[in-house]
């Protein structure tokens, strides 16, 4: 089931070298793909972000340290189309 996070939420998990496009404050990000990376270490994660003035999502990919993405995943609101 694909799992939802808002601005902030991305914001916050995105490392330092990631690039995250300026994202729409109010939109929702929807989670399409996550695993474990680097020795276990960080999570590798695609999603599929809404960018301000578009109706097309972008993909972006995001390196997060585990311990961050373990703060934040509980975060994260289950999509129920």
């Amino acid at each position: 089931m694909p799992q939802i996070a808002n601005t902030l939420i991305l914001q916050r998990i995105a490392s330092e070298g990631d690039f995250l496009p300026e994202l729409d404050p109010d939109g929702n990000h929807v989670l399409s793909m996550h695993a474990l990376h680097r020795q276990d270490t960080e999570v590798r994660s695609v999603w599929l972000v809404k960018l301000p003035g578009s109706d097309e999502p972008q993909r972006v990919t995001l390196s997060t340290p585990l311990a961050i993405w373990n703060e934040v995943s509980q975060t994260f609101v289950n999509f129920d189309a």
